[in-house]
């Protein structure tokens, strides 16, 4: 049967609908279509004060549970850089553990016991105190600046990935496919700034301008 000339019309029009449906939806979720990928959209978030980490128990490497992102300390860091990894990682976890060795070092260097380091396991069925332990050796992480740890249960270790937009993926081998970056975390528990799992030295040099200006508005 030959199409009619108000089929055709009807066709062309639910067309439209749906590529303007998908236009609409497409600027909304890519702040009008300036940041197309996840990561772009999560760093874009951090620098407009939407990234929240909400206090969550840690299982650390010495054995013990502490809370971290629970408000200001009274003594002690006051900003925390914190990377997202799992031991048996063979690749990207190992090149964010040589860059926070690196921090770690410079962070010594200048006597910086306001700045930490934090790398958190979300592998909470394997790594266990003995894992965090043997990652900690192997990176040559000092207690006194970097902290070894993973959530102390897994809902804990789901609310912290979704408040941060870590996406985390098994890659068919056994492990897994994850977000690779420097996150900069205030006393509030607010993420500042995400940077490239490369780009420690300007994560630290950030996190050194964050501190020495909260200690300025302290002193006032």
């Amino acid at each position: 049967m030959p199409r009619t000339r108000h089929g055709f019309g009807a066709t062309m029009a639910a067309c439209a609908a749906l590529l303007l449906a998908f236009g609409a939806l497409a600027w909304s979720s890519t702040d009008g279509l300036e940041r197309w990928t996840h990561e772009s959209l999560r760093r874009a978030a951090a620098r407009e004060g939407r990234l929240q980490a909400a206090p969550v128990p840690l299982l650390r490497a010495d054995g013990t549970v502490a809370e971290a992102f629970a408000g200001p300390p009274l003594t002690g860091p006051r900003i925390v850089l914190v990377d997202f990894i799992y031991t048996r990682c063979p690749s990207v976890c190992q090149a964010l553990g040589a860059g926070f060795f690196q921090a770690q070092e410079r962070l010594r260097r200048e006597g910086r016991d306001d700045i930490a380091l934090l790398s958190v396991s979300f592998d909470t069925a394997h790594d266990d105190v003995a894992s965090l332990q043997a990652y900690a050796r192997l990176h040559r992480a000092d207690p006194a600046w970097w902290t070894i740890a993973v959530p102390a249960a897994d809902e804990a270790a789901r609310r912290l990935l979704r408040q941060l937009g870590i996406v985390v993926i098994p890659d068919g081998f056994g492990g897994y496919t994850h977000n690779a970056a420097i996150h900069l975390i205030d006393a509030q528990g607010r993420v500042r700034a995400i940077h490239a799992l490369d780009d420690w030295p300007a994560a630290v040099a950030q996190a050194i301008r964050l501190a020495d200006g909260e200690q300025s508005e302290v002193r006032r």
